[in-house]
């Protein structure tokens, strides 16, 4: 997965949080949202720096 996708889907969980009305499932999406953003950091962060053996 490319970190573009991530900070998409981070945008839609984060956007679908705010009509879901349930509170349990209200947090789980800002969670889910939370987690494609950090996971979006990561792998922004590693294309960076590089990885040895990467082609």
């Amino acid at each position: 997965m490319s970190y573009p996708l991530m900070i998409a889907l981070g945008l839609l969980f984060s956007a679908v949080s705010l009509l879901v009305t349930h509170s349990t499932a209200r947090t789980v999406l800002v969670v889910l949202s939370c987690v494609a953003f950090v996971i979006a950091v990561i792998l922004t962060l590693v294309g960076t720096v590089g990885m040895p053996g990467a082609v």
